[in-house]
């Protein structure tokens, strides 16, 4: 009887090191251009985003319901209701703190003197106080909104930086948004809101009427930050 001799080889050390070389560098070239891709991708979700947003906010202002302040339309900022027309009409500013909560209390320091028809410039708006690289939220934190000056008249005005914020509950309660943007950091929540803002970014209204985004996690950082969206 002949007995049949089945040979069995398996892989050398060789051949296994060629081929993990190889799975090595398809790796190295498919992270990458995996990662700039979905980076990419993110970033284009952001522009669209702001491009929408841009869109309701103009939606806004030209609506015929657009209540008006000083006979001027008035943009979906936070500010806008805030505005007490006898200290606009005093000789007096008035004083203020950086750490006030503008959605809060019944100080006659919690105004804007010019409504919600004028944006304003946040570029510069928030100041990183200890360098840190990160805002710091804590009640000892040296990090702080800086006050906008308005000039109106001969008088110079400050106005807290978040009144600039856009105010997504007016925009979902006018039905020109169905709901508060997914992208809409906690800075964007006005007080008493039951809605959920766990995005990444603080939209806000220049002075020119357009719609910027802050990075909420430093909001000394504008515009789309890398690989964060929403």
């Amino acid at each position: 009887m002949k007995k049949r001799i089945n040979s069995q080889s398996g892989f050398t050390l060789i051949e296994l090191i060629v081929v993990i070389a190889i799975l090595g560098t398809l790796a190295a070239i498919a992270v990458p251009t995996v990662s700039s891709y979905l980076s990419s991708s993110k970033e284009r979700s952001f522009n669209a985003e702001q491009g929408r947003l841009q869109t309701a906010v103009d939606s806004w202002l030209s609506s015929n319901s657009n209540t008006r302040y000083l006979g001027k339309r008035q943009y979906p900022i936070i500010g806008r209701d805030q505005t007490d027309q006898a200290l606009v009409n005093s000789t007096s500013s008035g004083s203020r703190t950086d750490d006030q909560d503008p959605f809060s209390g019944t100080s006659t320091e919690l105004w804007n003197p010019l409504g919600g028809f004028q944006g304003a410039d946040l570029s510069a708006a928030w100041s990183d106080g200890d360098s840190d690289g990160f805002r710091d939220v804590d009640g000892s934190s040296p990090d702080s909104w800086t006050d906008q000056s308005v000039v109106k008249g001969s008088t110079t005005y400050y106005v807290d930086a978040r009144y600039y914020f856009i105010d997504f509950e007016a925009l979902v309660t006018g039905q020109i948004l169905n709901e508060v943007p997914e992208s809409a950091s906690a800075d964007n929540k006005p007080d008493g809101s039951s809605n959920t803002y766990d995005g990444s970014y603080i939209w806000y209204i220049d002075h020119q009427g357009n719609v910027q985004g802050l990075y909420a996690f430093l909001p000394s950082s504008a515009g789309f930050q890398s690989g964060v969206y929403p």
